[in-house]
């Protein structure tokens, strides 16, 4: 459901190429290579070693966004290693519906942060999806937004000069609907765009800040470092960028 959300085009025209490595590998890969994903999604941690959690969170550190969907397949110690110690964070996975208990849905705490603004009117449209097992997130980031039963749904935690955005459920339809709702897609667009936010203003520079080209004042062209991100670069054929899963 990620996958095919991040190829599809956006209400912009963006899309993704998503790019999927398993919780083992990832400790292979070294900071330049993750320095080229606009965002990254961790799905599950399962295999993840130490090596792989230091990688993710120094990713973050640089100003990288990462967003934790809270599944089963999700430990805290994993997640917990990501997001840094100042999180407080507590993570356990949902132990499933009770008998006759009624599905939870979710409802943004402020409508104003970047994630949901950029998803206009349709943003209501969140109140419709509905959770049957979504595990409980406990954390001293800000809360973006809560189950009808009070319960954290959606956090954004910033650690370094970048962002974690936690969900307090999965993304591939085991426990709630979301992925089959028409709102999932410019969801998951509106997530990279925020999240690829902080490393995309390290590109905005002030005369005489340092940057080359840009000492003195008047018209300048500055040529983008190699393997910065390409999220957010716009060109006729719209934006095109990596989103990790």
């Amino acid at each position: 459901f990620l996958r095919e959300a991040l190829t599809a085009g956006g209400s912009s025209g963006a899309s993704y190429r998503a790019e999927g490595v398993s919780s083992e590998r990832l400790s292979a890969w070294t900071d330049e290579r993750l320095d080229q994903q606009a965002a990254v999604f961790v799905l599950s941690t399962r295999g993840m070693d130490r090596r792989g959690r230091e990688v993710l969170a120094n990713y973050v550190k640089r100003g990288g966004g990462v967003f934790v969907a809270a599944s089963t397949d999700v430990a805290e110690e994993d997640a917990s290693e990501i997001v840094g110690s100042g999180a407080g964070l507590s993570l356990v996975p949902g132990s499933g519906a009770k008998a006759g208990e009624a599905a939870r849905t979710l409802a943004p705490a402020d409508l104003r942060h970047p994630l949901f603004l950029g998803l206009g009117t349709t943003a209501g449209g969140l109140g419709l999806v509905k959770f049957t097992r979504p595990a409980v997130l406990k954390t001293a980031c800000e809360t973006l937004a809560r189950f009808t039963t009070g319960e954290t749904a959606l956090a954004d935690c910033a650690p370094g000069d970048g962002h974690v955005i936690f969900l307090a459920a999965d993304l591939d339809g085991r426990t709630n609907d979301f992925p089959r709702r028409a709102l999932f897609v410019p969801f998951v667009h509106e997530a990279v765009r925020y999240l690829a936010g902080a490393r995309s203003r390290v590109s905005e520079r002030l005369v005489g800040s340092g940057a080359s080209g840009a000492a003195k004042p008047g018209i300048v062209t500055l040529t983008a470092p190699a393997g910065a991100p390409s999220a957010g670069a716009a060109g006729g054929q719209g934006q095109i960028g990596r989103a990790h899963v």
